[in-house]
């Protein structure tokens, strides 16, 4: 397995919780992701109650510290939460965050955009750029995670050059360098930022843009799950990936897209990983 495979746990918690609005890890305890891809997808588990009791699961390590790897994801996910207006959080919530910002307290002084355009210019790929024998390039993006975020908030404000502007599509259409990527994916959920925040912010023909750069299909999957798209926008969508065609691997899967996005209730069968 690998992060193309474990994100599509990260669609499903999407889906639950525009449906329900609330999600528990308690019965996820056996699989580490989980609670990640929570932390990805749940724009309220900084004030819910089931989010400070996995907050507490799920965080301290043995010694009752936070891992660099959640500090990370909770100071991104606060970047959102600010960004959204929420900024009303749970007691064991901010407990946590504070304990985090102690973590990070180095990792706070690079520009958001250019940052974020370092990331994109050097460690993501178009869809069909050729395979290289060439050493590819590492970034630890756990150590600028919370900027990464911040970066795609900015633009998605308006900020930064036209040119800068173009990043959120390079970034939404692209490939991490060093494919596959991480099991928890998070450099895929950069990925599902910038698409969100395109949508958010530009609406469908930013969208529909994506398609002749080869976005992962499965990406539209997502923002349905996500948004709770209506049939017009579905069927939009699913013409616009149908008139493309086949996509190059690693997009084998907009077939399935196509048949989801025109189905009127969630699918139960899930892509071949």
């Amino acid at each position: 397995m690998c992060g193309f495979c474990t994100e599509m746990m990260a669609i499903d918690i999407a889906e639950h919780l525009r449906d329900h609005g609330t999600i528990s890890d308690e019965d996820d305890l056996s699989n580490i992701f989980h609670f990640n891809f929570m932390l990805h997808e749940d724009d309220n588990i900084l004030s819910s109650a089931m989010g400070s009791e996995a907050l507490d699961r799920r965080i301290p390590d043995k010694d009752g510290s936070v891992p660099c790897y959640y500090a990370s994801l909770l100071l991104a996910r606060e970047k959102l939460a600010i960004s959204q207006g929420r900024t009303e959080y749970s007691a064991r919530a901010q407990h946590w965050l504070a304990l985090s910002r102690t973590v990070m307290n180095d990792q706070n002084d690079d520009d958001p955009v250019a940052l974020l355009e370092h990331y994109i210019n050097t460690y993501v790929q178009p869809a069909d750029a050729p395979e290289s024998d060439a050493a590819k390039p590492d970034f630890d993006v756990y150590a600028h995670l919370p900027n990464l975020v911040q970066g795609i908030i900015l633009l998605g404000t308006g900020a930064g050059t036209p040119e800068q502007q173009l990043l959120l599509t390079t970034l939404a259409a692209g490939y991490p360098v060093n494919s596959p990527p991480m099991f928890d994916g998070v450099e895929l959920w950069l990925e599902r930022l910038a698409l969100n925040t395109l949508w958010q912010t530009q609406g469908m023909p930013a969208v529909l843009a994506l398609i002749p750069l080869h976005i992962r299909p499965l990406l539209f999957y997502y923002l349905h799950c996500k948004f709770g798209l209506d049939t017009e926008q579905r069927t939009t969508i699913a013409n616009a990936l149908a008139a493309e065609g086949s996509y190059p691997f690693p997009c084998q899967d907009s077939g399935w897209v196509i048949e989801q996005l025109l189905e009127n209730t969630a699918p139960l069968s899930r892509p071949d990983s």
